[in-house]
């Protein structure tokens, strides 16, 4: 609930049409419910696009953006009138041979509905899946995970920008989410001595999905479990090999990554959009340019909303890069596993533009944005925190099991936690703020764009569902931990050793 709580204020917080793509991503949605799957690409003036039949209204609708996109300086509102005409009309997308399960499930309240309430609805359904994924991580790590601290790991990985994706229509959030709960997942198994049936079912489900969300999921999938594998070290693989449980799972991951494949051999490469560069850049040149913007791309992993034009505040920025450092230098102390992993990570992201975006850069020009990165720099946060303590830090367990360090545990839980729900929130007026009047403009200036339920609403809906949220991962911090079966190789201290039998006897005794 406190998920939904805050991604849907973000759906009535920002514009329609008002994230990248969104247009073209809501003509496919309403095109491929319809029946029309991987339509032939014709010369579009900006590149290859695909003529496709959707209703009048969600053909109107993508002139939206034209009033206040890339224009920070302008409210959100715009003369446009959707309409609610059914009539069949010819429009343009360059989405036509993406992968088809994100546009099959958000298209589905463009059949009943029309005009701006499905356009709504639309967001909300997807709202509604991303939720679930962010939620369904979150349960594993709690339910699963010998350890607490991997649940602040993934309070710092869910960024504004995460959130914000997923409350409008975009593939990517769908990616995003996925790839959180795959990583959460992936984060359970390999420190699983046994794998539970719910876990090995939860666990194929948030991969298939990670995979089969856009064209370049397989690539970062793959990505993921080099990494998960560095954590868990040669002699943990091996054993998950005679693990009854692990086969299936993978069975299921290569399963969704051959129909990843044959969808991209039927269907062909995805289209881009851009214009030629002029003059043209060499392999260096490009290297340079990619290298340059780099800086600015990771910065929008974190926060920049609509089309690439509405920051957050420079303090919440600076506040997750101090936050993603102290976490991965607490892993570095931790584990040596984890610098491997980190390592691998670091040049996974890296070379996803070097991979994809150099070949294309003269004939498009630099495309590459900080959310095709997400579905990894999600992970930093994640297996930093779930490191295994091979180093001398270990040895503070006993004082960290005293009952000051409990209370001090608790106190950085509420305080880390205010912190998250104070960025959270500056992030978010912000940006409701850039469209309510515009920024930079002089105070007193009226408000000219109004969100659903107004101002007071989405403020109030964003700042319960961000308290809810903080506080339960809190609570699930700091509660007393079950004692789980630890994985082959580690062991535990006499005093920490449990069981329900153990239990039991005492209570009788």
């Amino acid at each position: 609930m406190a998920f939904l709580l805050v991604i849907a204020a973000w759906s009535f917080a920002t514009p329609l049409m008002a994230s990248p793509d969104e247009p073209s991503q809501v003509k496919q949605a309403t095109a491929l419910v319809r029946g029309q799957i991987d339509e032939p690409h014709v010369p579009g003036k900006f590149g290859p696009v695909s003529n496709i039949r959707v209703p009048e209204w969600a053909a109107r609708a993508a002139l939206l953006p034209q009033c206040f996109a890339f224009r920070p300086q302008r409210s959100g509102f715009c003369p446009v009138v959707v309409g609610g005409s059914r009539r069949m009309v010819t429009a343009q997308t360059q989405f036509s041979n993406y992968p088809p399960l994100y546009f099959a499930w958000v298209g589905l309240p463009s059949l009943p509905l029309t005009g701006r309430s499905a356009l709504y609805a639309m967001r909300l359904t997807s709202a509604l899946a991303n939720a679930s994924l962010l939620a369904l991580g979150v349960y594993l790590l709690a339910r699963y995970h010998p350890r607490r601290f991997p649940l602040v790991g993934a309070l710092v990985a869910l960024t504004p920008m995460v959130l914000f994706l997923s409350g409008v229509v975009n593939a990517s959030g769908l990616e995003i989410t996925a790839a959180f709960a795959s990583w959460c997942a992936g984060l359970c198994v390999i420190e699983s001595r046994e794998i539970p049936r719910t876990l090995a079912v939860w666990t194929s489900l948030a991969f298939a999905v990670f995979i089969l969300s856009r064209p370049i999921s397989p690539v970062n999938a793959a990505a993921v479990l080099v990494v998960l594998a560095a954590l868990a070290g040669w002699r943990r693989l091996r054993t998950l090999t005679a693990t009854p449980r692990a086969l299936p799972i993978g069975g299921i991951i290569l399963g969704a990554g051959v129909v990843a494949g044959i969808s991209l051999v039927v269907g062909g490469s995805p289209s881009l959009l851009g214009r030629p560069l002029h003059p043209a850049l060499t392999f260096s040149g490009a290297f340079h340019e990619v290298w340059t913007l780099d800086p600015s791309r990771l910065e929008q992993g974190i926060g920049l909303f609509g089309w690439t034009d509405t920051p957050i505040p420079h303090p919440v920025q600076l506040l997750w890069i101090g936050l993603a450092a102290g976490l991965c230098l607490i892993g570095l102390l931790r584990s040596t596993r984890f610098l491997l992993a980190l390592v691998l990570l670091v040049v996974a992201i890296l070379a996803m533009p070097v991979i994809f975006e150099i070949p294309k850069i003269n004939a498009i020009g630099p495309y590459w944005q900080g959310r095709y990165w997400l579905p990894l720099l999600v992970g930093i946060p994640l297996t930093a925190t779930a490191a295994s303590g091979h180093r001398p830090i270990r040895r503070l367990q006993g004082l960290l099991d005293t009952p000051l360090a409990a209370g001090a545990r608790v106190a950085a839980a509420v305080l880390l936690g205010a912190v998250i729900v104070w960025a959270q929130v500056a992030a978010f007026v912000l940006a409701l703020h850039r469209y309510t009047t515009g920024l930079d403009r002089p105070a007193g200036t009226p408000i000219q764009w109004m969100p659903p339920g107004g101002i007071t609403f989405v403020v109030v809906t964003f700042v319960l569902g961000e308290l809810l949220l903080a506080g339960a991962i809190a609570w699930m911090v700091v509660r007393p931990q079950r004692a789980r079966p630890s994985r082959p190789g580690r062991s535990r201290p006499p005093a920490h050793k449990h069981s329900r039998r153990s239990g039991r006897l005492a209570a009788h005794t």
